[in-house]
């Protein structure tokens, strides 16, 4: 049974609660190595879990004394710090959401238990670190991870507002791409030394083949006139 509760958790937990670019919808942006022995930080993350998620999102494959057991908290604990409402220890983490949800975010928000394992780790990972203030979204902000998103930036305190995420990536990658040209540049000035030093010393290769063939030939030259004038004044 542990191994379902961690199975359920690692991703969610663990994310919330070590918070630090592939396409949206399709590769991660970020990646992330998951820690299962680090139990302090899932611990950390059913924390976080339960005070920034939970009051849309729910777990219903998991219990709350699952994460006592499992995450080696003290029931008492969940009890006092983890547990809204008045469920019990004995009860599945549902949703506080009522049904009606839908029509303030344009969807149900989601069950979360299966998250992890159908996105996997870096998915949900880079989900969680990559919104970004977008003024034309009705919740003020849009995800890098899933364009159009409808949940809000839940984890803003916790890591801060990124004002201009985009133009940041896109600042580095005109970075990147100049020092491509200039390195480029270098290399073709380079090439351009060596091609006219080449040409340079072809064209005096040249020229002294051409001062030895034409003193060549004019040496025959003077031979030849000089066994003509020889015949003729016989």
């Amino acid at each position: 049974m542990k191994r379902i509760t961690i199975s359920l958790l690692t991703t969610l937990v663990a994310l919330l609660a070590a918070p630090h670019l592939h396409a949206a919808g399709g590769g991660a942006v970020l990646s992330y190595s998951v820690d299962l022995t680090n139990e302090p930080s899932l611990q950390r993350g059913a924390r976080n879990f339960m005070n920034y998620c939970s009051g849309c999102h729910g777990l219903k494959y998991l219990r709350y004394s699952s994460i006592a057991r499992d995450l080696g908290i003290p029931e008492a604990v969940v009890e006092e710090n983890l547990i809204f409402g008045d469920a019990t220890l004995n009860d599945h983490v549902d949703s506080a959401m009522p049904a009606t949800s839908a029509d303030w975010f344009g969807q149900q928000p989601p069950d979360l238990s299966l998250t992890a394992r159908s996105r996997g780790a870096d998915w949900v990972y880079s989900f969680l670190n990559t919104f970004y203030v977008d003024e034309g979204k009705s919740t003020g902000y849009d995800n890098l991870q899933l364009a159009g998103a409808a949940m809000p930036h839940v984890l803003a305190e916790l890591q801060g507002v990124v004002e201009e995420l985009r133009s940041t990536v896109s600042a580095r990658t005109d970075e990147a791409s100049a020092r491509l040209e200039a390195r480029l540049g270098e290399l073709a000035a380079r090439l351009d030394d060596r091609n006219e030093t080449s040409t340079a010393r072809i064209r005096t290769t040249l020229d002294e083949l051409g001062a030895t063939l034409a003193g060549r030939v004019d040496a025959e030259a003077e031979q030849l006139r000089g066994a003509i004038d020889a015949v003729a004044a016989d």
